[in-house]
């Protein structure tokens, strides 16, 4: 009756962790990046100059829906301190005699200040002020030309002898969720799938060190493949589910075939299970092997190659991550094939690297495996052996 009743509170809560934890951090993390662009970061000014050029930035500063100018401050130093407090992310310091240098030809400079601390708030903001001081200076420069009797037709001329055009391919609106989200997921999913896998596998490997009779010892081991099983299929529904939620919910796209993605999930998993075996085989105590694979998730979603770009690393050392953890070969075309509609050909080279880390990583984990279960029933046996002659 007890031994039924664990089984079942086992089987609840992995379909919980690993089916259900993917799906509520989908939502969760989707409604906290629901927002599609960066807007309304609080902004002030400094105007030393107070003539009616300064009046007109302003206006064109306030009017802009990617800041919030909260008002004016009289000093620098004040311009800083809310900077520095939070309270603002950027300003803009217009120089005393602007009005009177823009008149005289003189080019006076205007100061932007921003909070680099933040990586998403600094670009955006740097991106609205430069569209909006470009806007400004091209405006001067025409009234200028055409206060030198030149027509405006030739002074537009003559300001866009050279434009270009540009396009945003795949996310036009550079939204942060659309950013994220195929790293979250590969993370949420290598988590909670370790997280589970790692407690069966050590409950697996101490009956196995118990039973000194039992022949198989540690694979094949048909409860043990069976729960692997579950897991991975349980972590592969979730998987879609996820992709769903975020695709029906925040709209973020789905352009590749479910094919690739069924490939591409199913290997990773198999990656994970190989390293979720290998981790197992060091740790005896189950509190201190949840805590290493939660301290995993960070590190290894860094060096991912999906925040930091592969060709940005140091040397050699992307080379090294690929051959020792399997994210890499996970997110990357993941985002490829959600975000581009990248073929089965085009993700083929992540398909095979980690096919091969599976083939690698698969065959040293199981005989470590095997292994440490020899070497616990040995010393198990010494033990006995030892209470014996006591005796």
């Amino acid at each position: 009756m007890i031994t039924n009743f664990h089984n079942t509170f086992i089987k609840v809560k992995d379909i919980l962790v690993v089916l259900f934890l993917p799906i509520f951090f989908t939502l969760l993390f989707g409604y906290v990046y629901s927002n599609t662009y960066v807007e309304r970061i609080p902004f002030a000014i400094l105007d030393l100059d107070e003539s009616p050029s300064s009046r007109m930035i302003i206006d064109q500063f306030s009017e802009h829906k990617g800041m919030d100018v909260i008002g004016t401050v009289s000093t620098q130093d004040e311009l800083k301190d809310l900077i520095l407090s939070n309270q603002i992310y950027g300003g803009l310091v217009i120089p005393d005699h602007f009005d009177e240098d823009i008149k005289a030809k003189q080019s006076p400079d205007l100061l932007v200040l921003m909070d680099g601390t933040n990586l998403v708030i600094g670009n955006n903001l740097h991106a609205y002020t430069t569209t909006i001081i470009n806007t400004l200076g091209v405006g001067v420069q025409m009234s200028i030309l055409e206060g030198g009797s030149i027509v405006p037709y030739n002074a537009e001329q003559y300001l866009t002898a050279l434009s270009f055009t540009s396009r945003m391919l795949y996310d036009p609106q550079m939204g942060y969720f659309l950013y994220v989200f195929a790293g979250i997921l590969g993370i949420l999913i290598q988590q909670t799938y370790l997280s589970v896998l790692s407690s069966r596998l050590l409950e697996s490997k101490n009956e196995l060190a118990q039973n000194p009779y039992q022949s198989s010892i540690g694979f094949p081991n048909t409860p043990l493949l069976q729960s692997i099983l579950r897991l991975l299929c349980l972590s592969t529904v979730s998987f879609f589910l996820c992709l769903l939620f975020a695709n029906k919910v925040y709209g973020y796209p789905l352009r590749g075939d479910t094919l690739s993605l069924f490939v591409l999930v199913v290997l990773f998993l198999i990656d994970v299970t190989a390293m979720g075996i290998l981790i197992t085989s060091f740790f005896d105590d189950e509190a201190h092997c949840a805590q290493f694979c939660m301290f995993l998730s960070v590190p290894t979603f860094l060096t991912s190659g999906y925040i930091w770009p592969e060709f940005m690393m140091a040397p050699h050392f992307a080379s090294i991550i690929k051959s020792i953890w399997p994210l890499y070969y996970f997110v990357n075309p993941l985002r490829g094939l959600c975000m581009k509609n990248a073929s089965f050909s085009d993700i083929l080279p992540y398909l095979i690297g980690s096919a091969m880390f599976a083939a690698v990583w698969l065959t040293l984990s199981i005989l470590l495996f095997r292994y440490r279960i020899r070497l616990m029933r040995k010393t198990k046996s010494d033990n006995l052996d030892i209470c014996k002659n006591q005796l």
